[in-house]
């Protein structure tokens, strides 16, 4: 009866056991399904993070070429304004010294063709008509006088023309500094734009990097959780299955106790039938000499 107790509080104890590594089971198996829809939904936007910082990164790559490039022409605008420039002093010095030459600007008003028309008349005045030698005189002086003047009105028309010719150069190269200085207005526009935009992306890829780094950190506190969880589950799969084992034995135990006392009261039954002269069947043969 004691034994019976006993057997009885040990499958008890067993079977609590198996109640609580099931319970254990089922929880650690429900944490790490809840594990790893979390890694799963992180991974997926951290990806979603490493594309959009990849986009970012080919467009800075892009942005700091763009820049290059503007600094590059910004340099080539500055020498051509330097030419320029330069350019310009030298005709500012050109029109100075023309200026100089053009004090007596009497001699610009003179006309040309009127000299010339002027010395023909002499000339004709001298072969045609007879002079004395005082008329002569007067006259070839007239003409050398003329002819000194013309070639004077000459180099002044030619001075002239070169002088406009330099104003109008001086003007071609401060219309063409003007334009450059605009161009260079808006490269300096430009690059302060693409170097605010590169701040701007920059900074949000440092963001990205917190975001990915925190998100990883996160994801590697899960793997190692999950991994721990499975170890521990396997731990419980292979304790309840002992437990599982230790159940069955015991029950298996019982079980054949019981057949062996019902088969020593079936003995006892058998040998006072026989000790009567009663007729034994075949099983109840069995029975009694142990084959059954």
């Amino acid at each position: 009866m004691q034994e019976a107790k006993n057997v009885e509080a040990q499958e008890k104890e067993i079977i609590d056991r198996i109640t609580e590594v099931r319970q254990r089971l089922k929880e650690v198996t429900e944490h790490r399904s809840i594990l790893i829809d979390e890694i799963k939904v992180e991974r997926r936007k951290r990806r979603e993070l490493l594309d959009r910082r990849r986009e970012l990164i080919d467009e800075l790559k892009k942005l700091r070429e763009e820049k290059n490039a503007l600094f590059e022409e910004l340099n080539k605008l500055k020498e051509k304004r330097n030419e320029l420039s330069k350019m310009l002093h030298e005709k500012i010095d050109e029109l100075k010294k023309f200026k100089e030459q053009f004090k007596d600007d009497n001699i610009m008003r003179v006309s040309i063709s009127s000299i010339q028309r002027r010395i023909q008349q002499l000339e004709w005045k001298q072969q045609t008509q007879v002079l004395s030698p005082q008329e002569e005189n007067e006259i070839v002086r007239r003409i050398m006088d003329l002819e000194e003047l013309l070639e004077k009105a000459r180099e002044a028309k030619k001075l002239k023309a070169q002088f406009i010719s330099i104003k109008a150069e001086l003007a071609k190269i401060r219309v063409e500094l003007k334009d450059t200085n605009a161009k260079l207005r808006d490269i300096r526009e430009n690059i302060g734009r693409v170097k605010e935009r590169i701040s701007a992306l920059s900074s949000e890829v440092d963001e990205l990097n917190k975001q990915i780094d925190v998100m990883t950190e996160d994801i590697e506190v899960k793997s190692k959780n999950i991994e721990e969880l499975s170890k521990e589950r396997t731990e419980l799969k292979s304790h309840l299955k002992i437990t599982n084992e230790q159940l069955r034995a015991i029950r298996m135990g019982e079980d054949a106790k019981k057949v062996e006392e019902f088969v020593e009261e079936r003995k006892k039954l058998i040998m006072e039938k026989m000790k009567k002269g009663e007729r034994l069947t075949l099983e109840e043969m069995k029975i009694l000499y142990g084959e059954l």
